[in-house]
């Protein structure tokens, strides 16, 4: 009794479920977490929201923009930096040998239904049928792993490799040795509020160019000059933004991840997001 309640949103639920098709509207899974949504936001102090456009979903729920507080997520610059100079730190001597040789795209992270990955891989497929020296290094698990690897078997997309998840203490020097960076998304109305994807801002930290596929709000790969943005679900898109990238001089895509760097630095940098949060505790 007597405690201050704050609320952070990290996802936005039911309204994910219902975007990706899980389960309709009117459900009563989605009905009760309606009900749970609002009994929440009603008694936050403070709601804290990762997507700029949060206000425009929750007033619905009625709540008062002045509660909302956006603290996007971001990354601990220092931190990551220091992981890439550890020589103690030593990646998988496969994926090492893998990175080492020819043009590399890399994607680390989850493989579900909303990282959209079968973009990526008939991507990977249509670059491979035009005989470009372009490979895909996937790194994560997920849902959706096994089928894709399947498909990629079974259609001779041999120019795709996946790789188990390896500790986030490595990601750094596994980013360092990639080429370019890779995001996919679904295309669905659920972006429009924004998005935070982790492994996005990991990508710019890096100084990769991104292929970025997502229909949002805030396109941060455009606001920077990043990389390349398109729409999502398009494989041939994809396909043609990364033989883009692949042709470009490599000081033109060196100057397009050091913007992505920059924004990170003055937008992203965990701790002056923590900063943040402390005056609002």
């Amino acid at each position: 009794t007597g405690s201050r309640f704050f609320c952070e949103i990290r996802d936005l639920w039911p309204q994910t479920l219902i975007d990706m098709g899980t389960i309709s509207k009117n459900h009563p899974l989605a009905v009760f977490f309606r009900i749970i949504e609002k009994f929440v936001y009603k008694r936050a102090e403070k709601i804290i929201v990762l997507l700029p456009n949060s206000y425009d979903y929750l007033k619905q729920c009625h709540i008062q923009e002045s509660k909302l507080v956006y603290i996007p997520n971001g990354v601990n610059i220092e931190f990551f930096d220091k992981l890439l100079e550890d020589s103690s730190l030593k990646l998988p001597e496969d994926i090492e040998n893998d990175l080492n040789v020819g043009f590399s795209c890399i994607y680390t992270g989850s493989i579900g239904l909303a990282n959209c990955m079968d973009t990526v891989i008939k991507a990977a497929e249509i670059i491979n049928e035009n005989e470009y020296n372009i490979k895909f290094i996937i790194v994560g698990e997920g849902a959706e792993k096994a089928r894709l690897m399947d498909y990629c078997r079974k259609e001779n997309v041999d120019n795709v490799t996946f790789y188990p998840s390896v500790s986030k203490r490595i990601i750094p020097k596994i980013l360092d040795l990639s080429d370019i960076a890779l995001i996919a998304s679904k295309n669905i109305e659920l972006y429009k509020y924004g998005v935070s994807f982790n492994k996005l801002f990991d990508y710019l930290c890096a100084r990769k160019p991104v292929v970025f596929a997502c229909r949002t709000s805030n396109d941060i790969i455009k606001a920077a000059d990043a990389g390349i943005s398109i729409e999502p679900e398009n494989p041939m898109l994809m396909a043609e933004a990364i033989i883009e990238l692949y042709e470009m001089d490599e000081e033109n895509r060196k100057a397009m991840g050091n913007r992505g760097r920059r924004y990170i630095e003055d937008n992203h940098d965990i701790i002056g997001l923590v900063s943040t949060l402390e005056k609002l505790f």
